[in-house]
């Protein structure tokens, strides 16, 4: 009877283990004959941190999807365990969307999808993007800065420059390709943000979409690597590319204010530093006039830009080069300017036998015109004192301007060029005296041959400058004139 139990507990055991057999044979016969989703049905979009599964509809297509995301531990890299799996409802007509945008994208990641019909996972490796990032302004070339990002995820020594660089202002959505000026001419221009300085978001781009894995080996976009998922043997697609890098913000710094510039409205000129560099049209900047300078600020006559007509004068502090890091030059400052008028002139003229003859002061009658008789911009006159003295007095009837009066034998101004061309004292000279705006001037020391220039003065107040010197005449003092000789009479 005991034997009897014994045995029959013997073919229970036994039945129990062909069942369980069985079942074991079964279910590698399922897995061998499971399918797996195309990968020519996933699409990888980088842009968008995403992948979309889109099968077509067949009676092979899921109606469910299974996604999982892949751990692993940093000894063992590979050994890819899936604990859970999210469940999507297929879409066959948009595809269905799986958002990655909550991954490390500076860890390798591993998605895996299957379906309720094509159930054997399939298992997509995604690449890191550099853990260490760094980004600065590179002021080598102070006139063209460049935007430099470095991979330093091995340390600062090892660092390696990313070519696929990309950029937003600060609270700005949309994202430019960088281009260095040194890689091309129309590379990116980064002096737009140097006039009120700037923040800069900046990262590695994400790499172009792709439409569909493909692992051909010579046009693929992906290819096959060995891994362990679940503890089992199997294959994950590495994909080419990554998704966009983590962001850093790097300061464009702010221009310098432009130079402090003096100007003399009296003297016709300007005082530039000799940091400084300047233009007087849009375009290129130059420093002949104050390049080699000794003293910090050079005084420079209006009259060196050689202008005839009105311009603006914009200067600026010159860049400066950091001998010691290139990196760290200083870009030109912004511009301060100065709006120059035309150079007015004050015109004399002689008078005539009447207003229609009257004659402009020219190389003709410069030396002989009667003073006495020249007016300068019809407002200033002159007369003599008397015979035998050496002074004049000039009355100026213009009640808003005060005029400068220069007197001197140089021969080198007056009609003293080529061909007697006038040639104008410069608007720096010394000793040239002031005739206030309705009041009078008396001139002393006078000599025959001096000669006489006469200019409006300018105004620092309202901000005008003095004109150029105009030719007046030249001194001729007043003489006696000599009595009538007596003649004989006979009786």
């Amino acid at each position: 009877m005991k034997l009897g139990k014994l045995l029959l507990g013997a073919g229970v055991v036994t039945s129990a283990l062909a069942v369980s057999a069985g079942f074991g044979v079964q279910s590698a016969s399922a897995e061998d004959a499971a399918t797996a989703i195309d990968i020519a049905k996933i699409a990888i979009n980088y842009g968008e941190q995403n992948i979309v599964v889109k099968e077509a509809a067949s009676d092979t297509a899921d109606k469910k999807l299974y996604v999982g995301i892949g751990t692993y531990s940093a000894k063992t890299p590979t050994d890819v365990k899936v604990k859970k799996w999210i469940e999507y409802d297929n879409d066959t007509t948009n595809g269905v969307t799986i958002d990655t945008s909550s991954l490390a994208v500076t860890k390798t990641q591993y998605v895996v999808i299957k379906g309720d019909k094509n159930t054997k996972e399939v298992a997509i490796q995604l690449a890191a993007t550099p853990s260490k990032l760094a980004a600065s302004i590179d002021y080598t070339d102070p006139a063209a800065p460049a935007l430099s990002l470095k991979d330093i995820t091995k340390g600062k020594s090892s660092a390696t420059a990313v070519k696929n660089v990309e950029f937003s202002v600060a609270n700005g959505s949309k994202y430019t390709t960088y281009t260095a000026k040194t890689d091309s001419a129309a590379g990116t221009d980064l002096t737009k943000y140097q006039k009120l300085g700037a923040t800069l978001k900046v990262r590695q781009a994400a790499s172009t979409d792709i439409d569909a894995l493909d692992k051909n080996d010579s046009t693929g976009n992906c290819k096959e690597v060995d891994i362990k998922l679940n503890g089992e043997a199997a294959k994950a697609y590495a994909a080419t590319g990554t998704f966009a890098s983590k962001e850093l913000k790097v300061k464009v710094a702010k221009l310098a204010s432009g130079p402090k510039i003096t100007v003399n409205y009296t003297k016709n000129t300007v005082s530039i530093p000799k940091t400084a560099e300047y233009r007087t049209a849009v375009g290129v900047f130059a420093n002949d006039l104050v390049k080699g300078a000794t003293k910090n600020t050079v005084v420079v006559p209006l009259a060196e830009f050689k202008q005839d007509a009105a311009f603006t004068l914009d200067v600026r502090t010159a860049a400066k080069t950091n001998d010691k890091d290139k990196t760290k030059s200083k870009s030109a400052s912004n511009i301060t300017e100065v709006v120059v008028p035309a150079s007015t002139k004050c015109v004399s003229k002689v008078a005539g036998a009447s207003a229609d003859t009257d004659a402009e002061i020219d190389k003709t009658n410069f030396g002989t015109a009667d003073l006495e008789k020249v007016t300068a911009n019809g407002k200033v006159t002159l007369k003599y004192t008397g015979v035998g003295k050496t002074t004049a007095t000039l009355t100026n009837a213009d009640t808003e301007n005060a005029y400068d009066v220069y007197v001197t034998t140089d021969s080198t101004v007056g009609f003293a060029g080529a061909e007697n061309a006038y040639v104008a004292p410069a608007s720096t000279v010394t000793g040239a005296k002031k005739l206030a705006a309705g009041k009078t001037l008396k001139l002393t020391k006078l000599k025959d041959g001096d000669k006489i220039f006469i200019r409006v003065a300018g105004n620092a107040k309202k901000k005008t400058f003095a004109s150029e010197y105009g030719a007046f005449g030249t001194v001729k003092l007043p003489v006696a004139t000599p009595a009538p000789t007596a003649t004989a009479t006979g009786k």
